[in-house]
Formats: structure tokens, C-alpha cells, sequence
């Protein structure tokens, strides 16, 4: 997982064919059970913390890509809070906000798990840092 992540970041500048290949593997690899959404946050997370903006975009463009891309069935209802609370809190990250917003709209396009609470939270939550 660390490898596609890793290649992923790099590929975003150089080799957009690359990249989407890293992404697809990344996904596969939830899909079928061999880590979930919080591992994968764990080998991203130097990516989603960094003080350089430019690798948070990118690592929010990965975790996004990812929630886009992912079946339905792979995710909770308790991811849905978890990464919509997490895209939230981050919305004060004006060189990413197009990253989050995109984030936020792949979180709401996860029925069933991402509920009528689950908008209502996120709706809530834009509208308060904003």
C-alpha cells in the first residue's frame, strides 16, 4: 500500500496514466480486503499533515480519488463522520479547499452509509467554517 501511495504523490506531477494505475491499486487493495480506509489514512497520513501545501493537496486529491472510486459496500457509516469531520476541519486550507470540497461531495454520493445525519453534519459543517 505504502508503494502505490508513494508513487501515486510522485505520478501526480510527471505520469497521470501512472498515477491512475496507483489509484485503481489502492482500491482494489480495500475492495478485497487487504487494509481498509484507516490503514490507508495511516500510510498517508506524513501526506495529510505536511506543512508543504502542495503534498496535502495531493494526498487530499489520493483520499479523495479513493472515496470516488471505492464501493458503496466498503464503507461505514462511521468512516462517512470519521472523513467528513476530518474534510470539515480542514476547510480553513484555502490552498486545498478545492481538494475538500471535492472530498465532502465523494462522501455524499455514499448512500447508504453517508445518511440524512451524515449531510445534514457535513451542510452544518461548511457552512460554519466558511
Amino acid at each position: 500500500m505504502e508503494h502505490y501511495v508513494h508513487q501515486y504523490i510522485i505520478g501526480m506531477d510527471t505520469n497521470p496514466a501512472e498515477t491512475e494505475l496507483n489509484l485503481r491499486s489502492i482500491i482494489q487493495a480495500i475492495e478485497s480486503n487487504e487494509t481498509d480506509l484507516s490503514g490507508l489514512v495511516i500510510v498517508m497520513q506524513e501526506f495529510l499533515v505536511s506543512e508543504e501545501a502542495n503534498l496535502r493537496a495531493k494526498g487530499l486529491s489520493l483520499l479523495t480519488g479513493v472515496l470516488k472510486g471505492i464501493s458503496k459496500t466498503c464503507v461505514t457509516s462511521k468512516d462517512v463522520g470519521v472523513f467528513s469531520q476530518f474534510y470539515v476541519d480542514r476547510l480553513h486550507d484555502q490552498y486545498c479547499i478545492s481538494e475538500l470540497l471535492n472530498g465532502l461531495n465523494a462522501l455524499l454520493s455514499l448512500n447508504p452509509a453517508c445518511g440524512p445525519q451524515d449531510t445534514l453534519k457535513i451542510v452544518q459543517g461548511i457552512f460554519e467554517k466558511c
